[in-house]
Formats: structure tokens, sequence, C-alpha cells
């Protein structure tokens, strides 16, 4: 499980992402988008954030799954800190369901912030399983 930044995109933010499972790989992506954001600061107290996102690809799926975490620091105000998952199958469609903790941007925002990712680009983004598990690679519009 982990990620690494990459030298791919000029302006914008590039990333691979690795899980043994889905929930590493979803993981891993969340925490590299986050890290865009900023360090994590200090521990403080926790919000809770819960949302489910369903798609016909896993591809598919982490990509929205990765616009939505977008939102939710927009419209919640909240870096997200800590993910859980549980994927499941609904009428022919892959489905994430989403429990996260995030820690409010105000107090971010004085504990090392970066950047503002605006969303998941539709170019350059691939997700491939192998034997050892998941490689994702997106890039982050900044």
């Amino acid at each position: 499980m982990g990620y690494r930044f990459l030298d791919d995109a000029q302006a914008d933010v590039a990333i691979e992402a690795n899980g043994k499972t889905r929930e590493e790989l979803f993981e891993s992506a969340g925490k590299a988008l986050f890290e865009v954001v900023g360090k994590e600061p200090p521990k403080e107290p926790l919000r809770q954030v819960s949302f489910s996102v369903k798609a016909p690809l896993l591809e598919d799926l982490l990509r929205k799954w990765l616009n939505e975490l977008i939102y939710i620091k927009d419209n919640k105000r909240l870096y997200i800190a800590h993910f859980h998952f549980q994927f499941l199958e609904q009428d022919g469609q892959l489905v994430v369901q989403s429990r996260m903790q995030g820690i409010p941007l105000n107090i971010m925002q004085s504990h090392h912030f970066r950047v503002d990712p605006k969303g998941i680009a539709l170019h350059g983004f691939s997700l491939k399983k192998q034997k050892t598990g998941f490689t994702a690679k997106f890039i982050v519009d900044v």
C-alpha cells in the first residue's frame, strides 16, 4: 500500500496510488489527494462524514469517489484524515460506501496548507489490476 508523486503533469499534480486490495487502493488515493491539500495537522477533534458513489467499473468508481472527496473538502470544509469503506454490487453497478473522519479546514489552514484541488482529470486516468494488487494513476487539477 502506498503512493508516490509523478512528474507527468506540468501545471497539475500527477499521482500513482496502489494497494493490495480495493480498500487499500482507495485509501492510498485519498491520502495522496489530501497530501496535495496539505500535511495532516496535529490531532484535533474529528468530524464524521459519509457518502456512497456508484459506477459500472472500478476505474470510474475511483474517479467519481475522488471527485466526491474534493466536493466534501469544499462543501463541508474538511481535511479527510481517516477512511473506512464497504464495497457492494447493486443493480449491476459497483458501489463504495465511505465513512470518513475529517479535520475542519479552518484548523488546517494554520498547519501547512498547500493548494486547493479542483477536480480529477479524465485525461491520463488509469487503473490496473495485477497479481500484487491495484495501481491507479491520476492527475489532480489544482
